[in-house]
């Protein structure tokens, strides 16, 4: 509580006296806009759906300060428009931002899209190709689910997480020994995710699940929106982004996986919308230079990751985000801080910056294709836009 007292006061000086530019490392922002990374609309935090990480979720009331607080600083502009500011083709007097949402989950276009709509501000959601109009949880979801169940059972939870990571023989050591010192399931779900492959973590679901005795089936409280409801959004101009073809985190995957990932899921979309696909978010910000360079060969003109930092060579494919939450700009006792707001923007002392787009593993050895040639594989295979 004190800490954040004290963030809160000194935020509010800095926004008062209107010192962000000076004492803040961003960059212009006319130039390059902030690009804000949200998951999920909910009605209720507090009676929200169960089982979902606690900094994916946001409040509709919230969602519509943060927008307001955006318009009232910002220019709202589309991704497409913020990519030529990046790519240097067009500056203008005013800060520039733009709003995205991750996942693609239902209650985004159910609760988010009305509002921006009302207010005539531009969006964009990136989503899992191979999980649209699913009831099924993410992978993240799932995990998370789990863990959490086990951790409610008491002192031995992090103990059952741990044996259900050991018993899904994952190559990461390191893995078992972070489960065991996490202090809750947040963290201990951060640094699974943080550390395994996809196939990894589909092993260490059906061990948990194992553990947890209950099941991460479909449920309406995780459903992602489908086809039509992504159609109509496109008609509607926000712009529909790829990540992924199922939210495998790309620094840890072989080059072939990274490719099938990408390009196939830029593919996938395009085929069901008839919509050209531009951007793509690194699920969960996670890159390393194969997957960046195959981003590029995938088609793609712009990429995002979920941190304040770009690749100086490939700026335009490791453009930075800042993922927003329910109290992203919470003061003491909960209340909405504009001066917060102001903060993050800017990255006054780096508030909420974190660097998670370089690999943390040795990538799987294997004879890498050329993209070229994979690309016109997936074309004769009839994967076509």
């Amino acid at each position: 509580m004190i800490r954040r007292f004290v963030k809160t006061a000194f935020a509010s000086a800095v926004s008062l006296t209107r010192s962000e530019r000076l004492v803040g490392s961003a960059p212009d922002r006319r130039r390059r806009p902030f690009i804000v990374c949200y998951h999920r609309v909910v009605e209720d935090a507090r009676s929200g759906p169960r089982d979902s990480l606690p900094a994916m979720l946001i409040t509709v009331k919230t969602l519509e300060r943060h927008v307001d607080w955006l318009r009232s600083r910002f220019d709202l502009i589309s991704l497409d428009e913020a990519g030529e500011r990046f790519a240097g083709r067009t500056m203008a007097t005013r800060p520039a931002a733009a709003i995205t949402f991750d996942d693609g989950y239902q209650d985004v276009y159910d609760l988010a899209v009305p509002l921006l709509t009302r207010k005539g501000v531009p969006a964009a959601v990136f989503v899992v190709s191979d999980r649209v109009g699913s009831n099924g949880r993410h992978m993240h979801d799932r995990i998370y689910l789990l863990v959490a169940r086990l951790f409610r059972r008491g002192d031995g939870g992090a103990l059952a997480v741990a044996a259900a990571v050991r018993d899904a023989e994952v190559e990461s050591p390191e893995v078992l020994r972070m489960t065991l010192d996490a202090d809750d399931p947040i963290a201990a779900t951060e640094r699974i995710l943080a550390r395994l492959d996809q196939a990894e973590l589909a092993r260490l679901v059906l061990r948990l699940e194992e553990a947890a005795a209950i099941s991460t089936d479909a449920t309406p409280d995780h459903a992602l929106m489908d086809w039509p409801a992504l159609a109509a959004m496109a008609r509607a101009g926000f712009t529909i982004g790829s990540h992924g073809r199922t939210h495998a985190l790309l620094a840890h995957e072989s080059a072939s996986t990274v490719l099938h990932e990408l390009l196939g899921s830029r593919l996938e979309i395009e085929r069901h919308l008839g919509v050209p696909v531009r951007h793509v978010a690194y699920p969960a910000g996670s890159y390393d230079g194969t997957a960046v360079r195959l981003a590029a060969a995938s088609g793609y003109r712009y990429g995002y990751a979920c941190c304040g930092h770009a690749d100086p060579h490939l700026p335009q494919l490791t453009i930075p985000r800042r993922v927003f939450w329910e109290n992203t700009a919470a003061g003491p006792r909960g209340a909405f801080s504009p001066a917060l707001l102001t903060c993050q923007a800017y990255d006054v002392l780096g508030f909420g910056v974190r660097c998670p787009g370089h690999a943390r593993r040795a990538r799987p050895a294997e004879p890498a294709a050329a993209p070229a040639q994979d690309t016109a594989a997936w074309r004769h295979a009839g994967h076509r836009p």
